[in-house]
Order: C-alpha cells, then structure tokens, then sequence
C-alpha cells in the first residue's frame, strides 16, 4: 500500500501544499471563464490536489455563482464529489452538478474532454466499471494533451482510483507514480530546479523500469527515461542525456522523440552517433508525421555532415 500512497502525496505536492493555514500551489489551467470564475476555479483545482474536497467545493460553487454558465466550474463539482484514495463518491450530488452545463456553452477541445472525462466516471455500470471508463477518458486527454500537467496528474489520480485491494501486485500504483513524479520534475525543471528535478526522475526511471510486460504500461506518453533526457540537456549535461536516451530507446526502439533527443545529446559529444540518430529519426519520422518541424533540423545537421 506504500506505493499507493507516495505516488498520491506526490501529486499533492506537485500543485498543492498541505490545506494547513489554506495555503495552496500555483495551478496553471486555462479556461474560457471568465477572470473573477478563473480565480475561484484555479483555488478549487489546487485544493482537489491536496484532497482538500470541501474547499474545493466552496470554490467551484464560487465560480458557478459569478458565473452559471461556466461549465468547468460544474466539472470541478462534481470531481469534489470524487474521493479515490478513500472510495468514496456521492454519484447522485455529482449527476446533479453535471446537469447543470448549458448544452450551448461554448466550450474549447480540451475543455470538452475533460468534461466528457467526469461524465464517464458517473455514467452507467457499477463504481468499478465507472472508474475504468473514466481511466480510458483522461488516458486519452493525457495523450491528446501531452504538455497538459492537469491533465496527467489527473490521469496518474484516476489509475489509482480504479486500482482494488484484491488486484495482484501494484502495477497501476507503479504507473501513477511514475507519471506523477514525471509531472513534478517537469514542474521543477520548468522553475530551474534542474537538480531537483533529475531527483525526481531518477526515481520515475526506477518505477517505469519496475512496470513489465505484460503487467507494464500498453504505452507510456513520454517515458520517464526520455524525459530524464531531455531535462539533461536543459541543465547542459549532453553524456548524461545521451545515456538516458539510450535506455528509453532500448525499451522503445525506434521512437521518434527519444532519437531526436539522443541526436541532440550527441552532437557535442558523439558527431557519428549523432549523424546515426538523425538518420534514423528522419526515417521514423516521415513515416510517422511528415510535417514535423524538426525534420527540418536533422536534414540541415545531416547536410552539414555530408559537406564536410
């Protein structure tokens, strides 16, 4: 049960810090509310991270009352009504909040996934049915959204929420808390924490590689390793990055993301490696999405190499 309960602190941590003394973290989540609804909805959203769900509450009704037709506040209802760690749900109060959106709210894509999300949590079937489909909703509003670090904290709180005292080891713990902790380091590399912030993601390597088939995850949004890659090389430390993006590579050969950052690793350190890596990256690419905007980095690289 240790798992279970450091990959939920973690995401606490991420975006929020205790409710002693109603101190909450900073949340970055746009909407198309209003600004008075934005500031009480950004307050509720902190506080569903701390698993502080009255507060949440009172915020999101907040933001209802400045605005009745803000839909993300009647999303933020009825994920207070929502206590995974502890299972329990009021599905009934929930519906009720939910019915509440305006069907003309004018609503953006990733607004209307997540709302879609809770309705699957308190759609049809049984409570254990209804947490499946909600994990399938914010999995696909996690790869939709992949920079999105509402959206895989959410996902990382819904894994654990479907996971049952009876299911055989603790692969969804495992998950949760390698996303989760991806999501702080990203948090703490985009503040210029990068110590911190490879911390972190040593210990998201160590629960990723934990994850084996056919208990580990189908697919991994951005593995841990190729992350641990890429803040590396922010932090201006290319051999260690490169050793990173070999790692993610060896789990997942031929992944685009994972090659261009090996390539970029490499270049001060490695020019045939890096050469190798951009050629493999344009070939997997093209395949993959030939409008990429880094195609056009590896063909000037390779060009440059060629000229040479």
């Amino acid at each position: 049960m240790s798992l279970c309960v450091w990959a939920c602190l973690t995401v606490a941590v991420f975006a929020g810090q205790s409710p002693q003394g109603g101190a909450l973290g900073k949340v970055d989540f746009p909407t198309s509310g209003s600004r008075a609804a934005q500031e009480h909805f950004l307050r509720g959203v902190a506080a569903l991270h701390s698993f502080w769900y009255e507060e949440a509450l009172e915020a999101f009704q907040a933001a209802t009352k400045v605005e009745p037709d803000f839909a993300l506040g009647y999303w933020g209802e009825a994920m207070a009504h929502n206590h995974p760690l502890w299972n329990e749900q009021d599905a009934d109060a929930a519906r009720k909040a939910l019915a509440k959106i305006s069907g003309n709210a004018k609503l953006t894509p990733r607004e209307s996934a997540y709302i879609n999300a809770v309705k699957a949590l308190y759609g049809e079937g049984d409570k254990h049915e209804r947490n499946l489909a909600y994990v399938a909703a914010m999995e696909k509003v996690y790869k939709d959204y992949p920079e999105d670090l509402e959206a895989a904290s959410f996902y990382a709180l819904s894994l654990l929420g479907a996971a049952r005292p009876a299911d055989k080891g603790y692969r969804l713990q495992a998950q949760a808390g390698a996303i989760a902790l991806d999501v702080y380091a990203k948090a703490r590399a985009n503040a210029g924490k990068f110590e911190e912030a490879v911390e972190l993601l040593r210990r998201a390597t160590v629960l990723e590689e934990s994850l084996r088939p056919p208990s580990g995850p189908p697919d991994m949004i951005k593995p841990s390793h190729e992350l641990f890659g890429d803040v590396l090389l922010r932090a201006g430390r290319p051999t260690e990055a490169a050793a990173q993006f070999k790692t993610a590579l060896l789990r997942q050969p031929n992944r685009p993301r994972s090659l261009l950052g090996l390539a970029r690793a490499a270049k001060s350190t490695d020019a045939k490696l890096a050469a190798r890596a951009y050629s493999d990256y344009l070939r997997t690419q093209e395949r993959a999405d030939s409008r990429a905007a880094e195609l056009a980095e590896a063909r000037d690289y390779l060009k440059g190499v060629s000229a040479r």
